[in-house]
């Protein structure tokens, strides 16, 4: 699960395979914002920036994910 290496208190994946912490927020990452910044995400919950390296103008939203088998047709 993405995040290991960061103080996120309760961090957890939620029923949709996102990052949370203990008051689910999702786990956010900005170079714009401050570490700490509550934000509306537009997957309909709040996020909180927890860390950076997301690039300018961009927020990433800590999410785990499973690779899809693909069958042969």
């Amino acid at each position: 699960m993405p995040g290991g290496g960061l103080n996120i208190p309760g961090r957890h994946l939620n029923e949709y395979g996102l990052v949370v912490d203990e008051n689910e927020y999702a786990v956010i990452a900005s170079d714009d914002l401050p570490h700490g910044t509550v934000v509306d995400t537009p997957v309909g919950i709040q996020g909180i920036v927890y860390d950076e390296g997301s690039g300018n103008g961009n927020l990433d939203i800590y999410c785990d994910w499973q690779p899809i088998e693909t069958s042969e047709c």
